[in-house]
């Protein structure tokens, strides 16, 4: 069970990412008309893989120790970041199509407000991978650890 829901949180991931990636225009078709499917797509994976890497490490994760606690800290606060992503961006932008512009009459929806958008979404998609290094190497050196 546990590794077929990983499983589905990684194709789920790589999915977003190969479309994001690749420009398609399914991300522009709009669900309604005022969402684009590219948003829930990027949303989907700003929670996935923080999903899988909670799922996936968490014997490690659930352990006393302070750096591991620390660990289940942060891989929280990387889940909460990616499903808090898709607000935020919104709150910045003051559209589900995330448009910047010169002539906005306030910060939101700004050319400073893209700026922060591309920071906050730079940072949401990039801690999930920090963390797996880390989470990684530290599994990898528990088990040499624990081994005879």
């Amino acid at each position: 069970m546990k590794i077929a829901l990983i499983t589905t949180l990684l194709s789920i991931y790589a999915a977003s990412i190969a479309l994001l990636a690749s420009g398609s225009d399914l991300l522009l078709l709009e669900i309604n008309k005022k969402l684009p499917l590219g948003t829930p797509i990027t949303w989907a994976a700003m929670i996935s893989l923080p999903l899988a890497l909670r799922i996936g490490f968490s014997d490690l994760l659930s352990s006393k120790q302070l750096h591991l606690r620390a660990l289940r800290l942060a891989t929280n606060g990387a889940l909460l970041a990616g499903a808090l992503w898709g607000l935020a961006a919104f709150a910045l932008a003051g559209t589900w199509f995330f448009n910047f512009s010169a002539e906005a009459s306030s910060f939101i929806g700004s050319p400073r407000a893209g700026e922060v958008f591309w920071d906050l979404s730079l940072t949401v998609a990039t801690l999930p991978w920090a963390l797996l290094v880390v989470l990684a190497g530290v599994s990898v050196a528990n088990a040499r650890m624990n081994t005879p």
